[in-house]
């Protein structure tokens, strides 16, 4: 798509039939050195976000959605 901070690249991907019927997708994309959003919530142990934190999260997502819409 483009470079966006927010947008994580999809670099490669390919389906391979593993048996009649049944395949397996690979997907190859950007290395996301502080992880995703599930590592960020297990991080913080099931206490919940800021208000702060979630507004943060949520402009984020919103920049990266408005990115690809434009």
């Amino acid at each position: 798509m483009s470079d966006h901070p927010n947008i994580v690249q999809v670099q490669e991907a390919q389906i391979k039939q593993t048996s009649p019927g049944s395949h397996q997708i690979s997907i190859i994309s950007d290395l996301c050195n502080e992880g995703n959003l599930f590592d960020l919530l297990v991080k913080f142990g099931g206490k919940g976000l800021s208000e702060q934190q979630v507004v943060h999260i949520l402009g984020d997502i919103s920049r990266g959605i408005l990115h690809m819409h434009n």
